[in-house]
């Protein structure tokens, strides 16, 4: 996938574009996205028309200058707040709302330094009220698949 991110002319905005049409059939399709801040009185253009499509099982990273909007597109694409413009489906879907199939990883630490490894990738299943055991099969499996055992 060749995608891009650029600041407009005035540094105010973004655009991320795919090579290849949106396929209904991906995970995550957004299609026309945009979206405008409110802030101190002006209004300020984070994002522009944005297509993009995510298959199962692909990869992906978006790199950008600060201030184009790369983390407004990951807000929007997990509902933290709806697009000002466009849709944003997944597996096909309109999804109102914080949508906790999708995960992602900011640039920032957002670990809880007073936990453990184990415990800060059990806070969610936690918030959810899943049960300690099951907490600590599911850390345990995603800590070893990834190499982390016994560190």
């Amino acid at each position: 996938m060749n995608l891009f991110a650029s600041a407009a002319h005035d540094g105010s905005a973004a655009a991320v574009s795919s090579q290849r049409a949106i396929d209904s059939g991906a995970v995550i399709s957004i299609k026309h996205v945009g979206h405008v801040f409110r802030t101190k009185g002006r209004r300020v253009q984070a994002l522009l028309e944005t297509d993009l499509q995510v298959s199962d099982r692909e990869f992906l990273t978006i790199v950008g200058p600060s201030g184009c909007g790369k983390s407004t597109l990951m807000n929007l694409i997990v509902g933290l707040f709806p697009a000002s413009s466009g849709e944003i489906l997944y597996r096909g879907q309109r999804h109102i709302g914080v949508n906790r199939a999708i995960g992602y990883v900011t640039q920032a630490d957002n670990l809880y330094p007073w936990r453990t490894l184990r415990k800060n990738i059990e806070f969610p299943l936690e918030l959810r009220g899943v049960s300690a055991s099951q907490r600590r099969e599911r850390s345990e499996h995603l800590i070893h698949s990834v190499g982390l055992a016994g560190l």
